[in-house]
């Protein structure tokens, strides 16, 4: 198989198309014209211990929250399904775990297959309403960073689509979108629109000649094709070796090193998107938070000793001092008050993504930082003085 023939064969269907397009049909997602898809109120049986979880959003796209006591919410969280918090239910994230603890709601944008530059164009629709949240928080899961240059995503999720066969439509996803590419002429990434950005113009991504003719060139499914062994044209392989020339990569196009490439390239995209992020905040005179987020695989790595794929966006959030939470840090040092295997460990926290425990885990990990963040604090910890539990636990 070829490149353009791997394109024909994952057009979608008109009859997907017309599933996805209708608000009857029970749907994980609806047509958003510059990010896709947002989300829609579903029920799927993909919990733990095979329960079904509840999600429900406000008409603003955020997710609903259990805690409202009718002030304004002052904290806006952003990101991708760990940031949604998929595979638990509306009471069961980690917003809501920490929201009831500091007194106070978070609201939740995270959208699920989101990467950072989505969800910052989630932030900036906020600002241009005058809606942001004086506190904004911005979720980064370790996928995402590739999410950023994917013109449609839906061409680097063949297992979940082979996995999900015929039962596919309520999860259809990862339609095109808006997106990051490198200009080699300006030096720098420029943000590209959704090219199909109406319901009339989704239909041609069911037209198998169209997805050829749109995505015939695109470098980053070149990429993955590489990645995956599947032949690509040998013009696309030269604009690749040239990409990766100018963003400081390897211009080693076996499979291995195209896997590379493509952490490579997206993560120097995350940074790009985090300029535009912190400028975009500090214009908007809010504050910026960044929390990382891990997969089980990316915990196992680290546990066993593995350097960390990432360190270039922990030591940029460093250099900018930006305010951060680094989650694989955060595991690291609670698996060593466990005599657990890495797998064991994760097993306590995730069935792919965080259970209501890893979500809870997540909450207490980020606390001490949303409470230095804030200001003024949340009623939970209002200042100085001695604790009551203290004297409290002489009650029991």
């Amino acid at each position: 198989m070829d490149m353009h023939q791997y394109l024909a064969v994952s057009a979608w269907s008109t009859a997907d198309v017309d599933y996805f397009l209708d608000p009857t049909t029970p749907s994980w997602a609806r047509f958003d014209p510059e990010t896709g898809y947002g989300l829609g109120n579903v029920s799927v049986r993909d919990g733990v211990d095979g329960a079904y979880t509840f999600n429900s959003y406000a008409p603003d796209g955020a997710r609903r929250m259990a805690r409202q006591d009718g002030r304004p919410c002052r904290i806006d969280t952003f990101g991708d399904s760990f940031t949604q918090c998929h595979q638990v239910s509306d009471g069961e994230t980690w917003q809501e775990v920490l929201g009831a603890h500091l007194g106070e709601a978070l609201r939740n944008f995270g959208v699920g297959g989101f990467g950072v530059y989505q969800a910052f164009c989630r932030i900036r629709r906020r600002a241009d309403a005058a809606e942001l949240a004086p506190f904004v928080v911005l979720n980064i899961y370790d996928d995402d960073h590739v999410r950023n240059l994917d013109a449609a995503r839906w061409f680097r999720i063949r297992g979940f689509r082979e996995a999900s066969g015929a039962q596919i439509r309520p999860m259809l996803h990862a339609n095109p979108w808006a997106h990051l590419r490198w200009d080699r002429t300006r030096h720098t990434f420029t943000e590209k629109p959704n090219p199909l950005p109406t319901p009339g113009l989704l239909y041609r991504f069911a037209d198998p000649a169209a997805v050829v003719q749109m995505f015939g060139d695109d470098e980053v499914v070149a990429l993955e094709c590489l990645r995956t062994g599947i032949d690509v044209p040998t013009r696309l392989r030269e604009r690749i070796a040239a990409v990766a020339t100018d963003v400081d990569l390897p211009d080693d196009l076996s499979r291995d090193g195209a896997g590379r490439i493509l952490e490579g390239y997206g993560l120097r995209s995350t940074l790009h998107t985090l300029d535009l992020t912190r400028e975009l905040v500090d214009r908007a005179g809010a504050r910026l938070l960044v929390l990382l987020s891990y997969s089980a695989e990316r915990v196992h790595e680290r546990l066993r000793g593995q350097p960390r794929f990432d360190q270039q966006v922990v030591d940029y959030l460093s250099a900018h001092a930006v305010p951060y939470v680094d989650g694989l840090a955060a595991h690291e040092r609670d698996a060593a008050d466990f005599a657990l295997s890495p797998q064991a460990y994760t097993d306590r926290y995730f069935h792919g993504h965080y259970t209501p425990a890893g979500n809870t885990f997540f909450a207490f990990a980020i606390k001490d930082a949303v409470v230095d963040w804030l200001d003024p604090k949340p009623p939970a910890y209002p200042g100085a003085g001695t604790p009551f539990a203290v004297a409290a636990r002489q009650l029991a």
